[in-house]
C-alpha cells in the first residue's frame, strides 16, 4: 500500500471533484503527461527506483489519478490549440500589414505559411524503386534429399 505524503499544510491537495491527491501523486501525473513512461515518472516524482514500476502501475489504475491525468492532457491540448491559433492570427496580421505597406515579400511568405497551415499545398515527392522477388518452391521431400536452395541476390 502506498504511503500518504502531504502538502505543506498536512492535508494533501484536493482534486476539483473533492478527492484528494497527494503531492507525489500530482507530481507523478504531471511527469507522466510529459513522457508517458510510468516507471520514469514515478522515479522523478520521488518514488524509489526499486519499487517505481509497481507504484506507477498502481497509480495508473487509480480512477482519481486517471481523471487527473486526463484533465492535465485536456489543458495541454487547449493551450496548444490556443498557441496555434495565436500563430495563425499573427500570420494574418503580418500579411495584412505587409499588404498595406506594399511589402509583397512578407505578404507572400505569410500567405504561404497560412496556406500550409490550412493544408492548401501538398508536397509531392516521386519515389521510384525497382523491386525484384524470386520465389523458390521446394517440397519437403526435396529438402530431405538435400536439394540445393538458390542463393539470394
Amino acid at each position: 500500500m502506498m504511503h500518504k505524503d502531504k502538502t505543506q499544510d498536512g492535508r494533501g491537495a484536493t482534486h476539483p471533484l473533492g478527492r484528494h491527491l497527494t503531492l507525489k501523486q500530482r507530481t507523478f501525473c504531471h511527469n507522466y503527461v510529459v513522457e508517458y513512461n510510468g516507471k520514469d515518472s514515478a522515479i522523478k516524482s520521488g518514488y524509489k527506483p526499486k519499487s517505481a514500476g509497481r507504484y506507477a502501475n498502481t497509480l495508473l489504475r487509480n480512477p482519481v489519478v486517471k481523471e487527473y491525468i486526463m484533465s492535465i492532457q485536456d489543458k495541454k491540448e487547449k493551450k496548444l490549440e490556443r498557441d496555434a491559433q495565436d500563430v495563425v492570427d499573427g500570420l494574418w496580421e503580418i500579411k495584412d500589414k505587409a499588404m498595406d505597406n506594399e511589402d509583397l515579400s512578407n505578404a507572400n511568405r505569410s500567405s504561404e505559411l497560412l496556406g500550409k497551415h490550412y493544408g492548401l499545398f501538398v508536397d509531392k515527392k516521386e519515389i521510384t524503386a525497382e523491386v525484384t522477388s524470386t520465389a523458390v518452391i521446394v517440397t519437403p521431400e526435396e529438402l530431405e534429399e538435400g536439394a540445393p536452395i538458390p542463393d539470394e541476390k
